[in-house]
């Protein structure tokens, strides 16, 4: 049975299954060049059926992570009640909160399939529940036989948060939140007042927090409340309004209790930072408070995160410090993006009964590129190359060398994170490296972290109260004797970021790790996405080439070839 999953709403993807067998999934972003696409991800299809080796007449069943009919109603009854509180009716109607236009494509998929890949027979969609599908892509990914599952997000066709487990071979749903109240959309309200875009810079708001100090806590808890017993939160709509957020307009009452908002681009005051350091306490303890409650109720040690906030790595963390819970999983892609994927892992599992199967690195389902490819990529560009058949021992060299380089491996990993495939590396020393990186390679913030990549088999000697971190999904802090040895990728906090690699799941990786070791005595590197600001990250050769000739790398290993510049760097 072949199974084609499809979401068109934020991070648009698509995934497919062959007899249960994860076979590939990827975004439309990364095909489109347009970063966080939101539309129906025909690219990715093709990308998917070609993979596969099949075409859309081949399909069993299409599925998408949404059900537009039974949210419609619900949801559209919260945006009104939001609206009515926060007297902005005109404006929530009218600037953002219209989800017709994806609604609509769910509603047409069919038709759409007809129209763009020649389908011939009736293949009507099955749509699975938007948090479902979060809790399906989150557990039949990890490790776990039975798990407890947290999934928290903007909101999906009318919740926000849901509570449940896998047990006995099924799911069980247990507490749920519903919009207009939202985790999600709370910290996007704050994103955009700190400057930042909403919806794609949260991850910016959670690295200033580390600066500051969580003096505006009790601003902030005045007007936002989380029942623990209950599972209720709320807040006070009249104050924190997503649409208006959206636009930066903000009501009076907000902007007397939290100043007036940083203009995007403009100096960073304390009183930001502090700002931010509220709203991710804030955050962190109504998330922790939701998985200790999860805990108690399911009395399992495994826990599954997913949804939008589970990208936020320093809540992850406060979960596994403070909760009873041993060991957590998150998905590479626990976002919408990893929708498309979650229902069709949960269709599977629905129709047969049996668990799917994902590859030993299920974060590397993208596209692969072989020598012929990187070959025509490079072909009429001013760029010196030669063939190097040990690119991870050379890598290593360059990087005990200072030298910043860019590594196109293999599968494109699926999700908002590079975790090998397609990376930019760099030595986690000395601390300048970071400013280096920040300022002639990426040009974004200063102020923004580096993520550690380490063999898993040596966590434990660099990091304190960890668990298991393949897709940089925690943020740990650095053991205070490593710290001066890691300075590059150790936060203001004393934590990162980090990734755990194993020889299994990317042998490649691992082995430029090993190597630099024997070189430097540090068996870690600095690793960040491939691409700069604002672009996805890249997918093709091509990308690859044009973001290395755009930036201030000193090398790039494309598959088997080294590239460099003829200025003679590198």
């Amino acid at each position: 049975m072949t199974i084609l999953g499809i979401s068109n709403v934020e991070n648009s993807s698509a995934a497919i299954l062959v007899d249960g067998w994860l076979i590939a999934a990827a975004e439309e972003e990364r095909f489109l060049r347009r970063k966080h696409y939101r539309g129906f991800p025909l690219r990715a299809i093709d990308f998917c059926l070609g993979e596969a080796g099949l075409d859309i007449n081949d399909v069993d069943l299409v599925t998408t992570g949404w059900v537009p009919y039974r949210g419609l109603v619900r949801r559209g009854l919260g945006t009104l009640k939001a609206a009515l509180v926060s007297r902005s009716l005109v404006k929530k109607f009218s600037r953002g909160e219209n989800y017709a236009g994806i609604i609509g494509e769910q509603l047409r998929m069919e038709s759409i399939l007809r129209d763009s890949f020649g389908l011939r027979r009736r293949l009507r969609p099955r749509y699975t529940n938007h948090h479902l599908s979060h809790m399906a892509c989150a557990f039949f990914l990890s490790p776990f036989e039975e798990a407890a599952i947290l999934t928290v997000d903007g909101t999906g066709e009318y919740q926000t948060v849901l509570t449940g487990e896998y047990r006995r071979g099924d799911f069980r749903t247990f507490d749920e939140v519903h919009y207009p109240y939202s985790l999600g959309h709370l910290y996007s309200v704050f994103t955009s007042f700190l400057g930042f875009r909403p919806n794609w810079g949260e991850g910016k708001l959670m690295g200033l927090a580390a600066y500051g100090s969580p003096s505006y806590e009790d601003a902030i808890r005045s007007i936002v409340s989380f029942g623990t017993a209950s599972g209720r939160l709320r807040y006070d709509l009249r104050c924190i309004d997503y649409s208006g957020g959206l636009h930066r307009d903000f009501s009076p009452d907000f902007t007397a209790r939290f100043g007036a908002p940083r203009e995007p681009g403009g100096a960073i005051e304390t009183r930001h930072e502090n700002l931010a350091a509220s709203v991710q306490k804030v955050l962190e303890d109504i998330v922790v408070d939701l998985a200790d409650a999860l805990q108690r109720r399911t009395g399992l040690t495994d826990l599954c995160l997913a949804g939008g906030v589970a990208l936020n790595c320093v809540a992850n963390s406060r979960v596994f410090e403070r909760t009873g819970f041993h060991r957590i999983y998150v998905p590479s892609a626990p976002s919408d993006a990893g929708v498309s994927l979650g229902s069709a892992l949960f269709h599977h599992h629905r129709i047969t009964g049996d668990r799917p199967v994902a590859p030993a690195n299920s974060a590397c389902l993208g596209p692969s590129f072989a020598r012929g490819d990187c070959l025509a990529a490079l072909d009429g560009r001013d760029l010196v190359w030669e063939e190097c058949p040990e690119p991870e021992r050379v890598a290593a060299e360059r990087l005990q060398q200072g030298q910043v380089v860019g590594w196109f491996q293999g599968r494109m990993e699926f999700g908002p994170r590079a975790l090998g495939a397609r990376s930019i590396l760099a030595p986690p020393f000395p601390a300048e490296m970071k400013d280096v990186i920040n300022k002639r390679v990426k040009f974004r913030e200063e102020f923004r972290p580096f993520a550690p990549v380490i063999p898993a088999e040596d966590v434990s000697d660099w990091f304190s109260d960890h668990c298991a971190s393949p897709n940089m999904s925690f943020a740990f802090p650095v053991r205070e004797d490593r710290r001066d040895r890691v300075p590059a990728v150790t936060h203001v906090n004393g934590r990162a970021r980090l990734q755990s690699v194993t020889a299994a799941a990317n042998p490649g990786l691992h082995a430029v790790l090993k190597h630099f070791e024997k070189k430097t005595g540090v068996p870690v590197l600095l690793n960040t996405s491939f691409n700069v600001r604002g672009e996805p990250i890249v997918c093709t050769p091509t990308d690859a080439l044009d973001c290395f000739e755009r930036t201030d790398m000193d090398a790039l290993f494309l598959g088997e070839l080294l590239v460099r510049k003829r200025d003679g760097r590198g």
